[in-house]
């Protein structure tokens, strides 16, 4: 998750959206956090990564980091947001769909980390 995090502020693989983005804190520990990047080739949002603790699982902290960068997103106006999840993602589909998503299937040049050989 840290390598993720760090390609993510460094723009390696889409440019950023921090204002978006929301880490949700226990203390002074991070319980789980919702990067937002910019999908330049479909003119959108999108949902880089939702990443929770793994004690903290189960108490709904992913679904509030998740909701308020939705939120956020809308108060700025961005009216589409996307997202791609790794089939077998069970929890992810939930809580995405929960969220109101909708699976479209797969999706071709969706942005990503390159693949490594």
């Amino acid at each position: 998750a840290t390598g993720v995090a760090l390609d993510y502020f460094a723009g390696t693989w889409q440019t950023p959206d921090v204002s978006a983005s929301v880490v949700a804190w226990r203390g002074a520990t991070p319980a789980a956090l919702c990067l937002i990047g910019e999908w330049e080739a479909r003119s959108c949002r999108f949902v880089a990564y939702v990443a929770t603790r793994s004690s903290e699982k189960g108490q709904g902290v992913g679904r509030l980091v998740l909701g308020e960068s939705l939120r956020r997103l809308g108060r700025a106006g961005h009216p589409e947001v996307r997202a791609v999840i790794t089939e077998g993602n069970d929890a992810s589909e939930a809580l995405f769909r929960g969220l109101g998503f909708e699976d479209r299937g797969p999706l071709e040049g969706a942005p990503g980390p390159a693949p490594t050989a």
